[in-house]
This record gives structure tokens, sequence and C-alpha cells, in this order.
């Protein structure tokens, strides 16, 4: 496909056969919707198979299945994890109010179960988008 301007910067999408560039063929550049209308002539002629229709149903309801699961799961273990980064952050704490670590170590811990929280939020964001795409 080609795209070019005329003179007033209007755009215009023009297809080539893929035969023309090695030579092989000398039919014109052809405007894009000119070969769209045609694809889709064609189309309309075209006759599937009995049973087609609903196989690929049937495949793509199997597809949206296994990602639904896949992105509860993936937002269950990340509810998990961040359940568990609490818990440890709740143990670290206990830990620095009854003895003396240095403190330093303690923020350097805390920042490191922040930044993987912080990570995980971010995966629990992008698996609850996935699901709603998968539902839309």
């Amino acid at each position: 496909m080609h795209r070019t301007k005329n003179r007033h910067g209007s755009e215009y999408w023009y297809n080539s056969c893929a035969g023309r560039q090695r030579h092989h063929c000398d039919i014109a550049f052809q405007p894009l919707d000119v070969v769209e209308a045609q694809v889709f002539e064609r189309f309309a002629l075209l006759i599937l198979p009995e049973g087609f229709a609903m196989r690929v149903r049937e495949v793509l309801q199997g597809t949206v299945d296994h990602e639904v699961r896949s992105a509860k799961l993936i937002a269950a273990q990340v509810e998990a994890k961040l359940r568990e980064l609490d818990s440890q952050e709740e143990n670290l704490l206990d830990l620095a109010a009854e003895c003396e670590v240095p403190k330093e170590r303690i923020r350097a811990r805390v920042a490191k179960i922040a930044e993987e929280r912080t990570r995980l939020r971010e995966e629990g964001r992008t698996s609850a988008l996935r699901r709603e795409r998968i539902a839309w």
C-alpha cells in the first residue's frame, strides 16, 4: 500500500500488486477503496462449509474462556502476593519495635516491599483492564 497527498493536502491510499515490485506484473496502482470494494464483492460470493460458523464460534468461545480464567488467576495471585507483602511489612515493623535493628536496614526493606507492592498493583490494574476488554 502506498500513501500520497494531493496539492491540497488530502491523503489517498493506493494498492499495488506484489508482482509489480519484482517486475512480474504491470497492473497500475489501484485506489484502496476500489480494491476493498472488490474484496468485499468476492467475499460475498464465498460459500462457507456447513458448520464452519459454529466451529469458529466454539473456538472463539474457548479462547475467551481461557483468557478469562487466566486473567482471574493472575488477579488472585496478585491479591495473594499483596496480602503476603502486607504481612511481611507488619512483621518487619513489629520486629523493629521489639529489637535493636539498624533503622537503615528496616527502611531499605520497607522501601523494597513498597516497590514490590507498586509493581503488583500495576500488574493488577493491567489484569483488570484485560478482563474488561475480554468481557466486552
